[in-house]
């Protein structure tokens, strides 16, 4: 058994809250926002940038089909590991406040941390298949997704039930469940992707 796990009082009370799911239901429905000015700053970013961080798609196969603009990243292998700044992140920070407002609105941390934070390109045409965020850094997290680019092409699988994102809404979905994404239009789908926490 890892230390980790033999000291559990010195970590968040809530990082174990997904036996067997996080959530109550598939998906917890947070807000929106007006998504165009972050429509506007993707804009502005190349073939050549959206192709700098492909560790993900490296790392897990059911990543194939997509492309990541990180803002943060961290690695999946313990709670504890650094986070990533990139400077994408500070080119848009102005642009995510009105997200992260309403996210900290409902969680309400004395101390919130963003884990990870990225734009996630599914091509058209592609898929991620079926799977479960099994790692313990992806079950501590409030795995979110803001739809910036999308339309209703775009079916979002969580337990086999198809799930139709609006853009601008920002929503939290349980990522201890089974879940694919199939995007069958001729348009990439961009969503926002921000996995919050506390410290």
């Amino acid at each position: 058994m890892s230390s980790v796990l033999q000291s559990p009082a010195s970590l968040p009370a809530d990082l174990f809250r997904a036996p067997p799911h996080k959530l109550a239901d598939r998906v917890h429905y947070i807000g929106k926002i007006d998504v165009a000015p972050i429509r506007a700053y993707l804009a502005t970013k190349t073939a050549a940038e959206w192709l700098e961080n492909s560790l993900r798609q490296k790392q897990f196969a059911v990543h194939k089909d997509t492309q990541s603009l990180v803002l943060k990243w961290c690695e999946n292998t313990s709670t504890d590991t650094p986070v990533e700044t990139s400077r994408h992140f500070a080119e848009c920070e102005h642009l995510l406040a009105p997200v992260l407002a309403q996210i900290q609105a409902d969680y309400q941390y004395a101390k919130p941390v963003i884990r990870k934070a990225m734009f996630a390109k599914l091509r058209a045409g592609g898929e991620i298949v079926c799977h479960v965020d099994g790692s313990v850094a992806l079950r501590m997290v409030h795995r979110i997704h803001i739809p910036i680019v999308t339309n209703p092409g775009v079916h979002f699988y969580i337990d086999d039930i198809d799930h139709n994102f609006k853009e601008g809404e920002i929503v939290e979905f349980d990522n201890t469940r089974y879940h694919a994404v199939k995007n069958d239009s001729g348009e990439d789908r961009i969503h926002l992707i921000i996995d919050y926490y506390h410290a």
